[in-house]
């Protein structure tokens, strides 16, 4: 699904934009395949 994705954004000459939490761990898996990061927010995180 995400490969077709990207076909169709690059073929609309769209960007296509993905979201996630780091506590997913997925940043890798995106890395690999051609995604970089454009913005990065702390959100929900628990104070010490």
């Amino acid at each position: 699904m995400l490969r077709r994705a990207k076909e169709v954004s690059d073929s609309e000459g769209t960007t296509l934009t993905l979201q996630t939490f780091r506590s997913d761990s997925l940043e890798k898996f995106y890395y690999k395949r051609g995604f970089e990061l454009a913005y990065s927010k702390e959100v929900l995180v628990k104070k010490k």
